[in-house]
């Protein structure tokens, strides 16, 4: 019943990313910075470090290929950066403390890459003509405070109902 929660709660969230908040990626209050939401790509590093970087990479494969089709302009640039993230995020976890700081740090650098990531992608096959100075102040910068604060706040309720799945598994 876990599972289906977590799942639900993912997809959920890919629903409201190209929907609801698409009113922080785009200019509609003449703001200076644009924010992109990765709030599922949040929760794919917290499935990676809490259970497996082996789940991390399978759901970044499917949601990364979701996101391809539904909202990309080319399909395979979410798929694989989304899954590198997933498996890097749980490989991370291997060599260091868990604690929470170190979540949050992974978080903003794994969000922080796939940004880059993205960015350099979309440039070297000139789906975008923006320089990487503008789009570090004006994008990257602004998405990775967003969803940093949005991994602190969902921590702890999405922790619980990870174990809980993995209690679950168990029995």
């Amino acid at each position: 019943m876990q599972k289906f929660w977590t799942y639900s709660i993912l997809f959920l969230l890919f629903i409201l990313e190209g929907t609801v908040f698409q009113f922080l990626s785009v200019d509609y209050f003449y703001s200076l910075v644009t924010i992109v939401p990765h709030f599922v790509l949040v929760l794919i590093v917290f499935i990676s470090i809490f259970q497996d970087r082996k789940k991390g990479l399978f759901i970044g494969l499917i949601f990364g290929f979701l996101y391809d089709v539904v909202y990309g302009k080319m399909i395979g640039i979410n798929l694989m950066g989304m899954a590198l993230v997933g498996y890097f995020s749980g490989w991370l976890t291997l060599y260091f403390q868990r604690s929470f700081p170190l979540y949050v740090m992974i978080e903003t650098l794994t969000i922080f890459l796939f940004e880059l990531y993205s960015f350099g992608t979309l440039r070297l096959f000139q789906l975008i003509d923006i320089s990487l100075k503008w789009a570090f102040i004006q994008v990257m910068i602004p998405t990775v405070i967003v969803n940093g604060i949005f991994a602190i706040l969902i921590f702890k309720p999405f922790q619980f109902l990870i174990e809980e799945e993995m209690i679950e598994d168990k029995v």
